[in-house]
């Protein structure tokens, strides 16, 4: 019996672009998208933003030496935090897999800046009793410290614990640890796994 529910956060429940991203950050900077994308591949910084080892600071002086000007490190946040659309689809689901008595769980590879924005303009994490970020972890799916994290706040055994995640190394992980796990594609798919496994909470609204 599944008597906790742990989501991922990214394109399961709620959508981003790492294009508008790099798009973004180009125009901040006076380059093209692609030349951003490449600074974010090329660099440490990012994955290291996303395991709490740097903080904003450091980014934001970062994205200044890419601009090679001065930026205000509000404009610098929102070019890469405004990258975000909700999924209402899974927001209703959730919900009610809440009003069903089951516990939320949060389970994210992100980073402080993109928490912050997420928090003020969607109420996406409003259901979930707790929150497992990478960012305050120092680890990153699928990394096995993350899941032991999760593994302490889920507040059951790991077989009785569902996880969907857009990636499938982070399942593949995630049944390393011993929890039941499926791919995310989308809402449908995802009810049809719940009700695999005996729990219906309904088709909920496109």
């Amino acid at each position: 019996m599944i008597r906790t529910m742990l989501f991922d956060l990214g394109n399961v429940m709620i959508r981003f672009s790492h294009e508008k991203m790099f798009d973004q950050v180009g125009a901040l900077c006076g380059a093209s998208g692609d030349e951003a994308s490449r600074w974010f591949l090329e660099s440490p910084l990012p994955g290291q933003f996303e395991r709490g080892q740097v903080g904003g600071g450091e980014i934001h002086r970062w994205i200044e030496g890419m601009a090679d000007r001065r930026l205000k490190r509000e404009e610098v946040k929102l070019a890469i935090s405004d990258i975000f659309w909700a999924v209402s689809r899974m927001e209703a689901i959730a919900g009610h897999i809440k009003q069903a008595g089951l516990r939320l769980v949060l389970l994210s590879n992100t980073c402080a800046w993109h928490v912050d924005f997420i928090r003020e303009r969607f109420d996406v994490l409003a259901p979930f009793d707790d929150l497992v970020l990478s960012y305050e972890v120092g680890a990153a799916k699928p990394e096995s410290r993350i899941y032991e994290v999760a593994l302490e706040r889920i507040g059951c055994v790991p077989g009785e614990c569902f996880f969907v995640d857009d990636k499938q190394e982070n399942i593949d992980a995630a049944c390393r640890h011993g929890l039941d796990a499926e791919l995310f594609t989308d809402a449908d798919a995802f009810l049809q796994h719940l009700a695999a496994r005996g729990l219906s909470v309904g088709s909920a609204p496109d």
